[in-house]
């Protein structure tokens, strides 16, 4: 007795080939009614090209050939990734050894000078913790009454004040002063 009579599927690689075309047929039978249910494929993807295909992979013609597998892809990641490092790897060692270029964040005030920074109001003190550590140093290099208008003037003006030095400092000092005279007289 065969087994197609008694209804008994044998394994699949016993398979003879009436069977084997049977099964073919049933699947090709699918792809057209699939392709008439379905809107029209694609032109490259024809029933015929879809029967060619399928023709060629039962016959063991046909491998999908992938350009690239993925397991390549994350292996050229990780090999682009271990070039970044080592080539960023001398800057970041570089950028550690370099010495600090950086001024203090503030000068030490005498207890004279803290003394005279604790009676600012917090305002005034926060405004003067912004300067840069020149600017810093300046002001208390300065008289009294220019300390008054230092005060006065905008952060940019103060910054250029301390970046200068000799006749142009003072002639600086000269319009400031006259402004500030001819503000009170007025």
């Amino acid at each position: 007795m065969s087994h197609i009579a008694l209804g008994k599927a044998r394994p699949r690689g016993s398979a003879s080939p009436a069977n084997r075309f049977i099964r073919f047929a049933e699947r090709l039978s699918l792809i057209r009614a699939c392709s008439a249910i379905l809107p029209m494929p694609a032109p490259s993807q024809t029933a015929q090209t879809l029967y060619l295909k399928l023709v060629r992979h039962r016959l063991g013609m046909f491998k999908k050939e992938y350009p690239m597998r993925v397991s390549h892809l994350y292996l050229f990641g990780v090999t682009l990734a271990t070039i970044g490092l080592v080539a960023a790897a001398p800057m970041a060692v570089s950028a550690q050894d370099a010495p600090s270029t950086s001024a203090p964040s503030s000068p030490q005030l005498t207890a004279e000078q803290q003394a005279e920074f604790d009676g600012w109001p917090s305002e005034q003190q926060a405004q003067y913790q912004l300067w840069p550590a020149e600017t810093q140093s300046y002001y208390w290099e300065l008289s009294k009454s220019r300390q008054m208008l230092f005060w006065q003037l905008s952060d940019e003006d103060k910054i250029a004040i301390t970046a200068m030095t000799g006749p142009g400092r003072d002639k600086a000092w000269a319009q400031i002063e006259g402004r500030a005279a001819e503000s009170s007289s007025s």
